[in-house]
């Protein structure tokens, strides 16, 4: 408690300060969610550009990613659920084995256990649909965000090539 009243009313004007700080700017304090593509010479020097579109390309190794940047270096769980606008041919690596209609309702990544900042990455596969892909972040889990991804196809190929 404070004993110093004179200490009060600044403190509460920079609380209420960072509070709508965070509130303008859309974001919640604490872990950090961005979206796009890996840009690098190679994997240790690669740098996420974020994008909110991304062209439909199964020869780009990864299609895309999402990277989480915590407020700290304490462990947390990571996991995502996808849901793509239509079901694809077929599913692969975290998703094998799981029917592609179940895509449209939502399919589940493998939680996580990490530490510090970490890159999830996915590809696409010939036959993947185009549109919006949702894919929601559970920290902890609790939803921490929706990401909104954009895949078009790429100018002058079809999306099955």
């Amino acid at each position: 408690m404070l004993k110093n009243p004179t200490l009060v009313a600044p403190l509460t004007a920079l609380i209420m300060l960072v509070a709508a700080r965070h509130a303008l700017a859309g974001e919640r304090p604490g872990f950090k969610v961005k979206a796009g593509l890996l840009e690098g010479a190679t994997a240790s020097e690669a740098r996420l550009r974020e994008t909110a579109e991304v062209t439909m390309d199964p020869a780009r190794r990864p299609g895309w990613c999402f990277l989480v940047d915590p407020p700290n270096s304490r462990h947390y769980e990571v996991y995502s659920v996808h849901h793509l606008p239509g079901a694809p041919k077929s599913l692969a690596r975290d998703f094998e084995g799981i029917a592609p209609d179940r895509a449209v309702d939502g399919i589940k990544t493998n939680v996580e256990q990490v530490d510090g900042s970490r890159t999830f990455c996915f590809d696409f596969n010939p036959g993947d649909p185009l549109g919006e892909y949702r894919v929601e972040v559970f920290i902890n889990g609790t939803l921490q965000t929706t990401i909104r991804l954009n895949v078009v196809a790429a100018a002058g190929r079809d999306q099955d090539e």
